[in-house]
């Protein structure tokens, strides 16, 4: 009998070891700096979000693209932020302020498209691309 009380201890401090890793890996994933819906290469932490919506024109049809990838590459850093739309359209990222040169695309679905913005607070964007294939649900 006493062997079996010494397993469920052993079994339950495993469990709670586990259940604080989890606690502090989360708190830690909390506490850096990652972008809301993408990644950033080479950037330092953000404090602006970015917000984009992307949508799709063909034949005066417009529609939200889901799996549109947007580009932020900083005019005067080797910084670039990477983020892809969901299925409304809509993504988010945490980007310092600053002038970036904006690509969007829809491989294969839609022309891209391109312009340069300057980021000076947390602010939407919308963009919408142009050509896109008829009876496009562009999932």
């Amino acid at each position: 009998m006493a062997k079996k009380k010494g397993n469920l201890l052993n079994n339950r401090v495993v469990i709670i070891v586990f259940a604080a890793a989890l606690v502090v890996f989360g708190g830690a994933l909390l506490l850096t700096n990652f972008p809301v819906t993408g990644y950033a290469s080479r950037c330092p932490a953000g404090t602006y979000i970015f917000s984009a919506h992307v949508d799709g024109n063909r034949d005066g049809y417009i529609a939200p693209i889901e799996a549109a990838d947007v580009v932020l590459k900083s005019s005067s850093t080797a910084c670039t932020y990477e983020i892809s739309t969901d299925n409304n359209g809509d993504a988010n990222v945490k980007v310092v302020p600053g002038s970036y040169d904006v690509r969007v695309t829809k491989q294969g679905k839609c022309s891209p498209h391109r312009e340069t913005i300057v980021v000076a607070g947390s602010d939407l964007y919308n963009f919408r691309l142009d050509g896109c294939k008829r009876n496009f649900q562009v999932r």
